[in-house]
């Protein structure tokens, strides 16, 4: 199947005999793992002077079955004119590099064929958070935007193989207006947006300079929510799209789920949707999007069927009663994020705790582009409530970002697996990860967590629910912060 895909590449171009690809397998290091193991990139040079960087290995058979067919059905590819002077040795120090890498490790990860869901959306959406591009490209909160599933003139859609066939899926990154546009209209303007950029000469689409072909997205469109809703100023039909894109996005990979997230987070640190609000939002987005990636199946429940209805209804009449009532408002969504089932963790959390560390240190180091020394990982987490964020150490400097929806069901089973009876479970840890492969571990069971939003007494109380703990282990600081209640 490799023998198709190289002569698909090589009537575009010249084909560099070299590949990007890693030392030590992340695969044997706790990273992501390609279907047959072989993770490499390859560089195609145009006579026009463009160069595409392709992944090389989704599509391989997978190691255990050859015969079903090309791994993962895909193959993605960036094009850049960065690319073209570029020699094989630096390509991975280019943000182009590691922006089609993360893509592809996404993938590789979350075992994701997507050959479905482009024909059924045709085309995707991705957040990137904490990308090395420059600023203009990223948004408030630092992250890149990518568009997944736009096609570049000459590159073939698919090609056949034995068993199937290969999809050649086109990566191009976002500018801040154009991932606010997405966000805010969901699949619709994911359609627009590629068939503007389609319209690009292949120079100008390539380019780093390239403009946005989306101007400012009207945000004052719409009533807004009076201040003590819980909104400042926020516009009522921008917040009820970020909702609905989460209940309309009913895909196994939910696209929607990693943007809406970072979209929530946003408002909240600038001062747009209060923290509790957040809370609820962050809830619902975070077990509708694991659900979805889990099962593959999500069925909309009565009361989310209910609130998508009221959306669809204040849609058509402008909004206009959104801000009587938010305390309703806070407990329609709470209620819908209890109604969402999770998938059962019986069989996962019979494993024991050490078979669990390497599944999120390969979700981590998985999605971070080769070059880099070592990896820190912090979380903290008590009841519904958890905060993450991963440093990357490379050529001497320390880069923050946040992970993707999918470490959060391996983080609850680790935390699940680690309760020791009327001990407890840990309430924050430290990952960190050599580039060699060790991993080392740090548990806190007792320190308050260090997290940048309110908890309520809920979800103090359902931390004990959950991992009951004797009285003597419940440290002083939760048993004043239960004492005192909401007041």
């Amino acid at each position: 199947m490799n023998v198709a895909r190289d002569a698909a590449w090589s009537s575009l171009g010249t084909i560099d005999p070299y590949v990007v690809s890693h030392l030590i397998n992340p695969a044997f290091i706790g990273g992501a793992q390609w279907p047959g193991l072989r993770q490499a990139f390859r560089k195609i040079t145009r006579a026009d002077g463009l160069a595409i960087v392709a992944s090389d290995g989704l599509a391989d058979p997978y190691l255990d079955d050859p015969a079903a067919g090309p791994g993962l059905g895909a193959e993605v590819y960036l094009c850049s004119t960065a690319f073209a002077d570029a020699p094989m040795g630096d390509l991975s120090s280019l943000w182009q590099f590691e922006t089609v890498y993360q893509v592809a490790q996404n993938i590789a990860s979350m075992r994701f064929e997507l050959g479905p869901e482009l024909d059924r959306y045709g085309a995707l959406s991705l957040s990137l958070p904490g990308s090395s591009a420059p600023a203009e490209w990223l948004d408030e909160e630092g992250t890149l935007g990518v568009l997944i599933g736009v096609p570049l003139e000459g590159v073939p859609v698919s090609i056949p193989v034995a068993n199937g066939a290969v999809r050649f899926v086109g990566v191009i990154p976002l500018r801040p207006a154009e991932l606010a546009y997405v966000l805010a209209e969901g699949a619709d303007a994911r359609s627009d947006v590629a068939a503007r950029l389609t319209e690009l000469p292949a120079l100008a689409a390539a380019s780093p300079n390239r403009p946005s072909v989306i101007g400012s997205v009207d945000s004052n469109a719409n009533a807004e929510f009076a201040p003590d809703s819980g909104l400042v100023g926020m516009p009522a039909a921008h917040l009820w799209r970020v909702v609905e894109r989460v209940l309309e996005d009913t895909s196994p990979f939910a696209p929607e789920a990693d943007l809406v997230a970072g979209e929530v987070l946003r408002l909240r640190d600038t001062g747009q949707l209060s923290k509790a609000l957040a809370g609820d939002l962050s809830s619902l987005i975070y077990q509708r999007g694991m659900h979805a990636a889990h099962t593959g199946d999500f069925q909309l429940t009565t009361s989310i069927r209910q609130l998508k209805d009221e959306i669809g209804h204040h849609k058509q009449a402008g909004f206009p009663d959104l801000q009587t009532d938010p305390v309703q408002v806070q407990a329609r969504i709470a209620d819908i994020a209890n109604d969402i089932p999770l998938p059962s963790r019986e069989l996962e959390v019979a494993q024991d705790q050490a078979s669990l560390l390497p599944s999120v240190a390969r979700l981590l180091a998985g999605g971070v582009a080769p070059g880099w020394k070592s990896l820190r990982f912090e979380v903290w987490s008590i009841g519904d409530v958890m905060s993450y964020e991963l440093f990357t150490v490379r050529d001497g400097e320390e880069h923050r970002s946040i992970p993707g929806i999918a470490i959060y069901e391996p983080l609850n089973l680790l935390k699940t697996a680690s309760c020791v009876p009327e001990t407890g479970t840990w309430l924050s840890l430290t990952m960190r990860i050599s580039s060699s492969g060790e991993i080392d571990v740090d548990y806190n069971f007792d320190a308050k967590p260090e997290l940048d939003i309110d908890v309520s007494i809920d979800d103090y109380e359902l931390e004990l629910r959950r991992f009951p703990r004797a009285t003597s282990f419940v440290p002083t600081w939760w048993q004043e912060r239960i004492a005192q209640g909401d007041a």
